[in-house]
């Protein structure tokens, strides 16, 4: 159900297996989301049914509890920011097909939580164009014991009342489950790539009143993508000034001066050097702070991430510009300048270059202001970039700034009001 639209925004509130269906096939460019944690917080949703849609279902509850041993670990509830010690969730499989009826995130075990995840996203490769890409923030939990001890001070797990029994079989109370690695084994069995498995680095991280084991400071940013091409525009980050300095010498150790790329305004390399003006390329461990949560009369999201971790995802993985004709997204122009390799020179003996610079070493790339263009002067729209578990809407609130056109999906609607007030604070885009 569309539940709000205006110029390059939606928000749909609905079970992303339900919405997502409706989307056309390949008009997503990029997905940047966060789905709910396993064993971690309850939302208060409606329960969804994952299997078998066409079964008249018999259904046997199970009255599941949460419970944690102190303080920190506390089950939070989702739709009101409330805590509670022992919250009863109502979960049930069908007697005759075998489906599941409950919250995604709160599955009995991590094989089921996993296989609900894969479905949503085989939905989410379906959307994907051929040339889009995904980035999925996930953490992992700490098993229970199942005997009502409680979590690891902080990931609140079932206990064990009934049949069903949390964690899974085969992980020792105690021990994280290794839901991210999980994850993206069966999203490569799915045919996604995975390209990167980016650190999120919080130096505020919250913290944890445990005292046999260190506190979890990072989580998990995996970069998938389904073809081997696919659009990505570089990003760099700051080079350090001790690299800058091991840049004024040659590899046996001596000053050669024959670096030809200028650092203009930088006092720390005053003579010319061959580092890129633009700094290098974007490392994969991003140290970025947590943010104060979102809330709307009363209402709070918990499980938000800070806009800062969705800009790079969606800078480098989102075109600003596409053809409205022939639908080919514009790419920056590289220049050919300095040299490719220094350890060896283009005129040494054995040395194939057949084209070198004035200081005799081959060519090399570097990125310029300029982009590609196709030609069919029929003008140019933003890329599209989807969250289905859109939450408060931060995602949809950085790809709006960024002058792209965005599509959420959550199953609460005081989630979904919250990110529509907070999308109707941002009135331009963000200039490129």
């Amino acid at each position: 159900m569309k539940a709000y639209q205006e110029p390059n925004v939606i928000i749909y509130c609905g079970h992303a297996l339900t919405e997502l269906p409706a989307l056309p096939p390949e008009s997503v460019d990029c997905v940047m989301t966060s789905p709910p944690y396993w064993g971690l917080r309850t939302y208060k949703t409606e329960s969804q049914i994952w299997g078998e849609n066409h079964c008249e279902h018999e259904w046997e509850s199970h009255n599941k509890k949460w419970h944690s041993g102190t303080n920190a670990g506390k089950v939070q509830l989702g739709d009101k920011g409330a805590f509670h010690n022992d919250f009863s969730n109502q979960s049930s499989f069908c007697l005759k097909c075998h489906a599941w009826r409950g919250e995604l995130g709160l599955e009995p075990t991590i094989e089921l939580y996993i296989s609900h995840l894969v479905q949503i996203f085989d939905e989410v490769k379906r959307v994907l164009k051929k040339t889009g890409t995904c980035w999925v923030n996930i953490d992992d939990s700490y098993a229970g014991s199942g005997k009502g001890i409680g979590s690891d001070h902080g990931k609140a797990v079932f206990t064990d009342d009934d049949i069903i029994k949390l964690p899974a079989i085969d992980t020792p109370a105690k021990s994280l489950c290794l839901i991210p690695s999980r994850f993206a084994l069966a999203m490569v069995e799915h045919g996604w790539i995975l390209r990167n498995d980016i650190v999120w680095y919080k130096s505020n991280p919250m913290p944890e009143s445990v005292k046999d084991r260190f506190t979890g400071t990072w989580e998990h940013l995996f970069f998938f993508v389904k073809s081997q091409r696919y659009w990505f525009e570089q990003q760099f980050e700051p080079v350090l000034l001790s690299s800058l300095e091991r840049e004024k010498y040659g590899w046996n150790g001596a000053f050669k001066g024959r670096y030809t790329v200028p650092w203009e305004g930088r006092e720390e390399c005053k003579d010319q050097c061959y580092t890129n003006p633009l700094g290098r390329n974007k490392r994969d461990v991003w140290q970025i702070n947590t943010e104060p949560t979102a809330q709307w009369h009363g209402i709070k999201n918990f499980a938000t991430f800070p806009e800062k971790l969705c800009e790079t995802p969606i800078l480098s993985g989102c075109p600003s510009q596409i053809c409205k004709k022939c639908g080919k997204a514009r790419e920056r122009i590289y220049e050919r300048t300095g040299h490719v390799n220094k350890r060896e020179p283009a005129h040494q003996p054995g040395n194939t270059q057949t084209k070198v610079d004035s200081t005799g070493w081959g060519p090399t790339e570097r990125p310029t202001a300029e982009y590609t263009d196709c030609g069919c002067n029929a003008g140019f729209e933003p890329g599209v970039v989807l969250d289905p578990f859109c939450g408060s809407g931060t995602t949809l609130a950085v790809a709006k700034r960024l002058g792209r056109q965005c599509i959420g999906i959550d199953l609460n609607a005081d989630y979904c009001k919250l990110a529509i007030k907070e999308l109707q604070k941002i009135s331009m885009p963000m200039e490129l």
